[in-house]
């Protein structure tokens, strides 16, 4: 890692939570509680993830279980062709998945690696009670902060995008469809074609878990929200930023914290750039001993 590099990303995650909002309490579930309760406090809430944590022995003491995001619960929908059924069976501890802990004195530089390390843009904040940081606070906080600013001005978007290539489906594919591919894929987001909107695992939850009425047609009749198009979830679907492949990280940066579906498109190819490349996959890049992706 170079000399800049090492100075930059050892910023303590202490002054981040101080000089951000990024310090908050978790939106939590019991690890006893169906995994549909989860899915419903996704689809309602800012989150991107859900804290599965029960009370210790001692009073207002946690113990934390793991964490449910968007891809656990749409690991659920395709695994039992009665869908209300298995999501009330299922509880949120059998579906949660392992989480980093980071402490208020580590640097970003060791909130990354732990990031890197277990696949999430997230961590849990030793404390009393579950509070987590996540990659949107860092963005944030890098977005006000002198140096990381000028940091990002030695790269370029096309330096951390996932182009040439990135997946994309049309208006005229069925949520199902788009399901599987997330799935397989092991993506959290999709360019609708020709809209050139995002349609991310929390659309599809929000979609499908997000009011009773929904709800209600998940347990009656599955089918036919499943085999509704693209096309069809309206204002579901999320206005990413535009970015072009030249502009540098700092346009980037701006464009990204302030776009609604918290990523960006490069404008001349077909690149797409989010909060994990903006930060994990940049400190990767300028960091050779990092863990590859």
């Amino acid at each position: 890692m170079t000399e800049n590099a090492s100075s930059t990303y050892d910023v303590s995650l202490e002054e981040i939570l101080n000089a951000s909002q990024g310090y908050f309490p978790c939106v939590v579930v019991s690890s006893r509680q169906p995994a549909l309760v989860a899915a419903g406090l996704l689809a309602s809430q800012e989150a991107t993830h859900v804290v599965v944590a029960d009370y210790g022995q001692s009073e207002g003491h946690y113990v934390i279980e793991g964490v449910i995001t968007g891809r656990e619960i749409l690991g659920l929908l395709v695994k039992d062709s009665e869908v209300w059924r298995h999501v009330m069976r299922v509880s949120s501890g059998e579906i949660s998945r392992p989480v980093p802990y980071a402490n208020r004195r580590d640097s970003l530089l060791m909130l990354f690696a732990r990031m890197s390390e277990f696949g999430v843009g997230f961590a849990l904040v030793d404390d009393t009670r579950p509070r987590v940081v996540d990659l949107l606070a860092v963005l944030k906080y890098s977005a006000t902060n002198r140096s990381l600013r000028s940091f990002f001005r030695n790269y370029k978007a096309s330096d951390i995008s996932s182009g040439p290539e990135v997946l994309s489906v049309n208006t005229d594919q069925t949520v199902l469809e788009c399901i599987h591919l997330m799935l397989n894929k092991g993506v959290r987001r999709l360019v609708v074609e020709g809209s050139r909107m995002i349609l991310s695992d929390r659309t599809v939850v929000r979609f499908l878990f997000g009011s009773t009425d929904s709800m209600e047609l998940v347990r009656d009749n599955p089918e036919r929200l499943f085999n509704m198009s693209v096309g069809e979830l309206g204002e579901l679907l999320q206005h990413p930023a535009v970015v072009a492949s030249g502009d540098d990280l700092e346009v980037v940066l701006d464009r990204l914290v302030t776009s609604e579906a918290k990523c960006c498109l490069l404008r001349d190819g077909d690149g797409i750039i989010t909060p994990w490349d903006l930060t994990v996959k940049l400190f990767q890049r300028a960091g050779p001993a990092a863990r590859p992706m």
